[in-house]
């Protein structure tokens, strides 16, 4: 692979992606060609300010996608634990009904006993 330089020496802002090489390697030729000559500078010019706007128009648009999409995940998460929630809820209901009744068995068990207890001990 070879490495692509910048022989123009030109500015260019930081390609930190790579992304941008290729580009700038083909608009670089472009003006190149444009050899004095207003209509083929005009075409350029007006071609990257489409592409300009393009890239605004299209980063704005995928920024907006990827926030309505963080949203529906989050609510989607929070309506998953939401479910969780309550299942768990009833299911600590149902638990808590389940001890309460068992309660209510040993009281009449020990009420029995002690009835049983002191039948035996006046029977004595």
């Amino acid at each position: 692979m070879t490495k692509i330089t910048n022989e123009m020496k030109l500015p260019f802002p930081s390609d930190r992606s790579g992304f941008m090489s290729s580009m700038k390697r083909e608009v670089a030729r472009s003006i190149g060609r444009i050899m004095a000559d207003e209509t083929k500078l005009e075409d350029l010019l007006g071609t990257l300010d489409v592409l300009r706007q393009y890239a605004i128009d299209k980063h704005e648009y995928q920024k907006d996608r990827l926030e309505r999409a963080k949203k529906a995940k989050a609510a989607k998460i929070t309506a998953e634990l939401d479910l969780r929630l309550e299942r768990n809820l009833s299911i600590v209901d149902t638990k808590r009904k389940v001890v309460a009744d068992y309660s209510a068995d040993i009281k009449k068990h020990d009420a029995a006993v002690k009835a049983a207890h002191k039948k035996d001990k006046a029977s004595e």
